[in-house]
């Protein structure tokens, strides 16, 4: 252990993985287990398949005030999902690859400059305040692309695709998310509300802003 350690702290790519975590978690494990990920592990899924990469810049939306523009951010959230599925299956040469892509249409999607965004608002990494931040930042960000991924998708395609073959194993993953969202210590300190960030450093739960431009 210390040798695969010392080797993937040396190389820092792709690092050390828990292959049994990494399955137990897996989302499509009917199909197939994950063998592996991609150089920097931020996809793991079935072999030969590949996934389009996006993130969005959460500095962009935090206002002078201090609030978060979430419905700017959800916005920018549903465009980037619904140009990310346009290309599907296109950036490929591969045939295997992209028949897996068609198949399962892999979307990875994110945020960037979290770590920036906590010492704008005078939040340290390792702090209540920083993780609900950061809580708050992935479950806002994970909302409307899922409802956009499912609303655009047609129910023939979810029927007869890789989603219904996995249907038990993403519920399950869904399940493990919610019982370790439940027992968070932070989580039962956000207040209710659309963005449930949690007080700022002076004390104050940060508002909302209710503009956002259009996703044609």
């Amino acid at each position: 252990m210390a040798q695969i350690a010392r080797a993937a702290w040396e190389c820092a790519d792709p690092g050390l993985q828990f292959d049994t975590t990494i399955n137990k978690w897996h989302t499509s494990s009917n199909t197939d287990r994950i063998n592996g990920s991609n150089p920097c592990s931020e996809y793991m899924h079935i072999d030969n398949s590949a996934c389009n990469l996006a993130s969005l810049n959460l500095m962009k939306y935090l206002l002078d005030d201090g609030s978060f523009d979430v419905d700017a951010f959800n916005t920018r959230s549903r465009c980037s999902s619904r140009a990310q599925e346009i290309i599907v299956g296109a950036a490929t040469t591969d045939e295997k690859i992209a028949e897996n892509s068609r198949k399962f249409r892999q979307l990875g999607s994110r945020y960037a400059n979290l770590g920036a965004l906590l010492m704008a608002s005078g939040l340290a990494y390792d702090s209540d305040e920083g993780r609900a931040w950061a809580g708050a930042s992935h479950r806002t960000d994970d909302g409307p692309r899922l409802r956009h991924q499912c609303g655009a998708r047609p129910v023939a395609w979810v029927r007869t695709r890789g989603s219904r073959e996995n249907a038990e194993p993403m519920i399950n993953v869904l399940r493990m998310h919610t019982r370790r969202g439940s027992t968070r210590s932070t989580a039962a300190r956000w207040p209710r509300g659309r963005f449930c960030a949690p007080p700022n450093s002076r004390g104050k739960t940060p508002s909302t802003s209710r503009t956002a431009p259009r996703c044609a």
